[in-house]
């Protein structure tokens, strides 16, 4: 009898960290596959124009920032959005791209005020010395969310998340 209560409680600990593990191996290759295609798009646009492209300049929208077709880049992806500046004064400065992966497509239960959809972030800039630069994070800041995100992707759109700030004000990203 007391062993089978070990093996109950090791299941249900070890159960759920297998879930969040195989869910995050999951979305981790969705991730790096956008940002495989996309880092050289963007450096390329980058160095011919000296700005930064939205969805539009690189021929992925028909107008504005949202990609016609994110299934094209991974079928478990349902929106993908490219915007020079982010919303920000200076649109040359940097570019944001906003994945969202809805959480039933990877076998997750994302902590994301009911929607269940993981919204993945990365931007690019170039620092002063003149280094194209990468930062990634999640954009809700819930802490669950993190769990999911590659182990490089450590920070939070605006809130401070495990492993620094991701916030385009503090660090002058788009300034």
């Amino acid at each position: 009898m007391v062993v089978i209560a070990i093996i109950g409680l090791l299941s249900a600990i070890a159960l759920p960290a297998y879930n969040i593990y195989s869910s995050r191996a999951i979305t981790a290759g969705i991730l790096k596959g956008v940002q495989d295609s996309l880092r050289p798009q963007i450096a390329q646009y980058y160095s011919r124009t000296g700005t930064f492209p939205t969805a539009t300049n690189l021929g992925l929208a028909i107008s504005g920032t949202v990609v016609t077709s994110p299934a094209a880049f991974n079928p478990n992806i349902s929106e993908i959005i490219i915007d020079s500046g982010f919303g920000e004064a200076t649109p040359s400065q940097c570019v944001g791209v906003e994945v969202s992966i809805p959480g039933s497509n990877v076998g997750a239960t994302f902590n994301s005020s009911g929607a269940n959809t993981l919204i993945f972030t990365f931007m690019m800039y170039v620092d002063s010395t003149g280094t194209m630069q990468t930062v990634c994070g999640t954009y809700q800041n819930q802490l669950s969310d993190y769990n999911y995100l590659p182990a490089n992707c450590v920070y939070g759109y605006i809130t401070a998340g495990p492993g620094g700030k991701f916030n385009i004000a503090t660090n002058n990203i788009c300034y």
